[in-house]
């Protein structure tokens, strides 16, 4: 199985798991261990494919980011977005510091158009979900 531009959403989640593209007959374990997750997506219906998802995976300590991974998609055309994570490392995971994050996030972005959604639409709504996400792993 190897996704190349496919099923971008479920490239991001194995992004932030550190796993690339799959080749034919390779086992895969995920492993969370002590790590906080989150994911969220925007789309038409619940059987579309998503328009835009976040999914982060934190590595924290005493309230603090250690280790931060976010993947993106729908901010992109056809592509797998893994931004810097720099913001958030060494930071207590504030409602302050999640909202900063995702905005810096999605203006470093132009999005694109298409018949799904516009630019825009798509900036705003990757805002959102990895705001949604990054409160899911603050919580869970």
């Amino acid at each position: 199985l190897n996704l190349k531009n496919q099923f971008l959403s479920f490239r991001a989640a194995m992004a932030v798991y550190g796993i690339g593209d799959i080749d034919k007959g390779e086992e895969i374990t995920l492993k969370t261990g002590t790590w906080h997750t989150g994911s969220s997506m925007v789309r038409p219906t619940p059987a579309h494919t998503p328009l835009v998802s976040s999914f982060v995976r934190l590595k924290m300590e005493g309230g603090r980011i250690l280790k931060a991974r976010v993947a993106l998609t729908g901010i992109e055309k056809r592509r797998l977005t893994k931004p810097e994570t720099d913001l958030l490392i060494d930071q207590e995971l504030t409602n302050g510091l999640i909202q900063k994050y995702a905005k810096n996030i999605s203006e470093q972005y132009d999005g694109f158009d298409d018949f799904k959604g516009k630019a825009d639409y798509r900036k705003s709504m990757i805002s959102v979900t990895l705001e949604r996400a990054l409160q899911e792993a603050k919580h869970g």
